[in-house]
């Protein structure tokens, strides 16, 4: 890991995320590069080159603001206005710096339901080639202490080796904790537990798991996760089934009240 990209607004709801930010690159050593994109309200010829000049300008003094408060700090930082769409403006940054990671703050106190229901992080969870981190307001975050990572499994990770193998690389250099939990909608017997045993002892032999029977799938996390005592929960986003039925415009309502757990997500191989 080498890089973290943090996008901001230069809002409190952005700075609600920074400690996270800041104890992940301390622990990884890596540098991180605050974001900022800008775009035209309108278009109109006669005032395009005044309007991006002042925004620019605006954009720089935020920055400059915003920087001036990490002089003491001892993680390096940097700052980046560009007039491009956030998804894009990262996805081109990944080209340059293909091992980082996005951190970003969820939007308004309704925390997941705005973030999977219409904020900007929805392009960026489903364009960005990094793994996502992205840190609700409300989250409560360990200080001095290691963290502790649930990862929520569908037991379908084995056709996806870059992700189990960046989960492993990220637990160890990062200094934290894991936990493995797999959730089962209603009962079926004892296969998926036979399944998820057997997952476990292959990838991630003598690490803590917990199989978890709910009614939906991110009740299902949200209980592993407590369960486990974690801070986090890393799930993987499948191109057809796994973000997109878990996270649900029908659950928006729970999810918005488990408002505590930074998640983070990474791409299907």
């Amino acid at each position: 890991m080498n890089r973290l990209f943090f996008p901001t607004d230069f809002s409190d709801n952005s700075r609600a995320a920074l400690p996270v930010a800041v104890q992940l690159a301390e622990s990884l050593k890596a540098p991180i590069d605050f974001i900022h994109t800008y775009q035209l309200p309108y278009r109109s010829e006669a005032l395009t080159d005044n309007l991006l000049q002042a925004i620019s300008e605006r954009c720089q003094l935020d920055m400059s603001e915003w920087l001036s408060e990490f002089t003491a700090d001892t993680v390096p930082v940097d700052g980046h206005c560009a007039y491009n769409g956030l998804a894009q403006e990262l996805h081109r940054r990944a080209t340059e710096h293909p091992d980082s990671m996005i951190v970003m703050a969820s939007q308004g106190a309704s925390g997941w339901s705005e973030v999977l229901l219409g904020s900007n992080a929805v392009s960026v969870l489903h364009a960005a080639q990094q793994p996502v981190l992205v840190v609700p307001a409300r989250s409560s975050w360990p200080s001095g202490q290691p963290v502790k990572w649930l990862y929520a499994s569908d037991l379908h990770d084995e056709r996806n080796p870059k992700a189990l193998a960046w989960i492993k690389s990220f637990i160890s250099q990062s200094g934290g904790e894991l936990a493995i939990a797999h959730v089962e909608e209603g009962t079926q017997g004892d296969g998926p537990a036979r399944d998820f045993l057997d997952f476990t002892g292959t990838h991630f032999p003598g690490v803590e798991h917990h199989l978890v029977v709910a009614q939906d799938v991110e009740t299902g996390i949200y209980e592993a996760a407590r369960r486990a005592k974690a801070h986090g929960v890393i799930v993987v986003a499948r191109r057809h089934h796994w973000l997109r039925d878990a996270f649900k415009a029908r659950t928006s309502s729970a999810l918005a009240y488990h408002t505590e757990y930074p998640v983070l997500v990474l791409r299907e191989d």
